[in-house]
This record gives C-alpha cells, sequence and structure tokens, in this order.
C-alpha cells in the first residue's frame, strides 16, 4: 500500500513541476492559456488530497497568483485558494497561510467587496507579523492603504501606506505601491504637485524593476494628474502609452481603467469622436470582471458623454445606474457628484420640479461628509445648480 501511495505522491509532484514550468514558461505578461489553466486546476484538485504534496502544490498555487489576478479570474479561483488556506492551516504553514490570505483579500477588494477584504487582509497581517517578516507585513499593509482609498477614509489609507514604508527595505519594489496610495490622497485633496511627486517616485521605481505592467499603471497615474491640471495633450499621451503597454501585458481591468481614463479626457477636449466606444468596451470589461467600481465610474463618464451630445435619456439612464452602484458601494462623495450631474441633465430639459428634488437630496446626502477633500467643491456646484433649478420654477409660474 505504502509503495503505491508513494508512486502516485510522485506522480502528483511530477505533475505540479510540469504544471508549474508551462506556466512559467508563458511568459510573466502573456495570458494565461486555457490549457495550462485547466491542466493547473485538475491536477490541485488531486494535489489537495494530498497533505504531502504541500511544498510543492503551494509553489504551483504561488505561482498561479499573480497570473490569474492579471488574467482577472476571481471567484472560481479563490476557492482554490481557500483550499490550499485548509491545509497551510493543518501544516503550520504561516507563511503561505498569510500569502494565500492577502492574495483572497485583493480578489475580494476588486471586486468591492470591502469587508471581505479587509478580514482577510487583518488575516495576513497577524500572520506576518507573527513569523516576523517584516516585508509581507508591509505588502499588506498597503493592501489595507489601497482599500481605504477606495472606502475614500483617506487618512486610514496613507497611516497605513506610511506604515508600510517605514517596514519594507529602501530597494523593495513594493514601496511603489506606497507612494502609490498616498499620491493618490494628495490627488483627491487637489494637491497635485504633491501627487505629481510621489507618481513619478512609484513609476521610477517600476521602470527601475523593468516591470512593464505597473509602468503601464504608473503612466496613467501621471495621466490623471495631468488631466486635473487641464494639461489635455500631455493626459492623452500617457493614456495611449500606457493601453500601447496593454498591447503587450494581459491585464484587462486596468486596461480598462485606461480606457476610461482616456475617454475622461476627451470628453474634456470636446473630441466625442471615440470617446463613447471607449467607455462601452471599458464598461464590458468591467461587467465581466464583476467590477462595481469600474462599472460605475464609466458609467458617471457615459452619463457626461451623453449629457455633452444631448441625449438626455441615455445620461439619465447612465447615472440611475450609477447612483445604485454609488450606494451599493458606500461611496457617498461619487454618490453625491453623480446627484449633481444629473441635477444638471434635468436642467437642461427645463425640468426644473425634478432637479431641485435631485440636487437638494445631493445637499442633504453631502452634509454627511463635511470632512471629505471634494465636500467644498461639491457643495459649490450643488448650490449653484439647485439655485438655477430655484429660478426656473420661479420663471415657470410667473
Amino acid at each position: 500500500m505504502s509503495d503505491k501511495s508513494g508512486g502516485f505522491n510522485e506522480i502528483i509532484k511530477r505533475s505540479i513541476y510540469i504544471a508549474k514550468s508551462r506556466i512559467e514558461h508563458e511568459g510573466e505578461y502573456v495570458q494565461i492559456s486555457e490549457e495550462a489553466y485547466k491542466r493547473a486546476q485538475n491536477i490541485l484538485r488531486y494535489a489537495f488530497k494530498v497533505p504531502d504534496s504541500w511544498a510543492d502544490t503551494r509553489q504551483l498555487l504561488l505561482t498561479m497568483i499573480p497570473k490569474m489576478e492579471m488574467a482577472g479570474y476571481r471567484n472560481g479561483w479563490i476557492q482554490y485558494l481557500e483550499e490550499g488556506l485548509k491545509i497551510s492551516r493543518a501544516q503550520e504553514d504561516t507563511f503561505s497561510l498569510s500569502e494565500l490570505s492577502v492574495a483572497i483579500g485583493y480578489l475580494e477588494l476588486v471586486q468591492a467587496n470591502f469587508q471581505s477584504a479587509e478580514k482577510w487582509f487583518t488575516h495576513a497581517q497577524q500572520g506576518f507579523s507573527k513569523i516576523g517578516d517584516d516585508r509581507g507585513h508591509g505588502k499588506v499593509l498597503n493592501r489595507l492603504a489601497r482599500l481605504r482609498l477606495d472606502q475614500e477614509e483617506y487618512k486610514a489609507s496613507v497611516a497605513f501606506a506610511q506604515s508600510a514604508l517605514s517596514l519594507l527595505g529602501n530597494a523593495d519594489v513594493e514601496r511603489a505601491n506606497s507612494h502609490y496610495v498616498i499620491g493618490s490622497v494628495y490627488r483627491i485633496e487637489g494637491k497635485l504637485a504633491e501627487a505629481e511627486s510621489h507618481y513619478r517616485t512609484s513609476l521610477r521605481i517600476w521602470e527601475d524593476a523593468n516591470d512593464q505592467r505597473r509602468i503601464a499603471w504608473g503612466l496613467g497615474n501621471l495621466g490623471i494628474v495631468f488631466l486635473l491640471q487641464e494639461e489635455y495633450n500631455a493626459a492623452v499621451s500617457h493614456f495611449t502609452q500606457a493601453l500601447e503597454q496593454f498591447e503587450h501585458v494581459h491585464d484587462p481591468a486596468n486596461e480598462a481603467q485606461i480606457m476610461n481614463s482616456l475617454a475622461a479626457a476627451y470628453l474634456h477636449m470636446k473630441s466625442l469622436d471615440e470617446t463613447d466606444q471607449l467607455l462601452i468596451q471599458a464598461q464590458k470589461i468591467f461587467i465581466r470582471l464583476k467590477d462595481d467600481l469600474g462599472v460605475a465610474r464609466t458609467s458617471h463618464n457615459l452619463g457626461l458623454y451623453y449629457f455633452e451630445k444631448g441625449r438626455w435619456a441615455f445620461a439619465s439612464e447612465s447615472y440611475e445606474q450609477c447612483l445604485i452602484l454609488w450606494a451599493k458601494l458606500g461611496l457617498t462623495s461619487s454618490l453625491c457628484n453623480t446627484l449633481d450631474s444629473l441635477g444638471k441633465v434635468y436642467l437642461a430639459q427645463n425640468n426644473f420640479i425634478q432637479a431641485m428634488k435631485t440636487l437638494q437630496h445631493g445637499m442633504e446626502t453631502l452634509a454627511s461628509i463635511s470632512d471629505h477633500p471634494r465636500y467644498a467643491r461639491l457643495k459649490e456646484s450643488l448650490t449653484i445648480h439647485l439655485r438655477k433649478a430655484k429660478e426656473g420654477m420661479g420663471e415657470q409660474s410667473n
């Protein structure tokens, strides 16, 4: 019996080695092939039943994690990571337990499942601290920073990123993610010079590491700063360079984000010829990936596009879809921004009663986030549009 068991274990070990080698052979930035994915899935189902093969099995899992995340595999892949977690826990493999927890947390984060993501990141943080792994601890602090950024909790976001920097070595590529988060908070606060500085630091780190995927991210980040500075040609140039990177890097979620940003630049330039196709293509990707945050962002920009084209019904529909998602995600400032835009649609149609209801709702909701960096700008815009709605109603009654 033991001979048979030993022979089976060797078969599993050899199969894992072949599967891992094939995935690595496909290249770092190439989409994992369906054949390689199916082979690995099949092998993992057997390998999980052989505890003695865990040392090899975990290597296959860890090799697959970046490829699967980059390709946009989420819910179906999480079950394999959770199975690995069970074995890690049984074998008291705290390092693997922590790494797999980070991976699951990140997949939950990009689906905007914020509570679940925080739970997994907290598990990982505890594990890395337990084994004294400063790099792992710093990495998970950056993920928590990104989580708080997406939740619009900016002070906590910066605090996590700064804590991560204190743990990470000076040459650690992971430091780029800390600078990305800090730069993003500066951008949201309107401190664009500081934002650009941190974004350039993160891009430089990724360039030094020759990380083609993240170089595209860095170009996109700088593009947003240029967009906010109304340097539209520079913004378009950076977004276009990023999209050129994605011709060689399979990263649909981030490619869709860049498409959305490029469309936003075209909207500001009143260059609408390609805008709708960029947004529709990006939205299709986000819907396929179940990325509610991405869908909401593209829906809002589609609303702006339809507004510019005078297609009021389509604009209203896009904004209404957006409002549902902002409420689901708990992102109040974004919800108020979309209410303001929807109010403008009603104003354009001289539907002053509906405009007043929508804009008043925006003002009342905005009052709950008076400490938000966007509060003053949003209040000013809502106030102007609400005044126009009241004036319009007055004129209609005369």
